[in-house]
């Protein structure tokens, strides 16, 4: 598992992964978006799809008794200490990690 550590703009450090393809498919998949004649009418997802990306993506850090559940993944106390601010800088951070697309270094 590759990993890496982000500094927030608070200043809170925080540890990420790389994340496998399903799970990144999984958090894409719960965002709906309906149209009605080409326009956006209605979305809806958005908070779970942000708590499932920080759940999955978020390792370690700046948390006070960090720990993770069963799952492996963060439990709701790591979470709830991110201010909505610092959740959504650490979203982009997440999903900027996952490097879809992006040619790997051969070895």
């Amino acid at each position: 598992m590759n990993k890496k550590t982000v500094k927030l703009t608070t200043g809170k450090s925080v540890d990420i992964r790389e994340m496998s393809l399903d799970e990144m498919d999984l958090c894409k998949d719960m965002v709906v978006i309906r149209y009605h004649d080409d326009d956006t009418y209605s979305t809806t997802g958005l908070s779970k799809a942000k708590t499932a990306w920080l759940r999955r993506g978020i390792v370690g850090g700046d948390f006070k008794g960090f720990k993770s559940g069963s799952d492996g993944f963060p439990i709701d106390s790591v979470l709830t200490q991110l201010s909505e601010d610092e959740g959504m800088e650490l979203l982009n951070h997440i999903r900027g990690y996952q490097n879809v697309g992006e040619e790997k270094p051969s070895h």
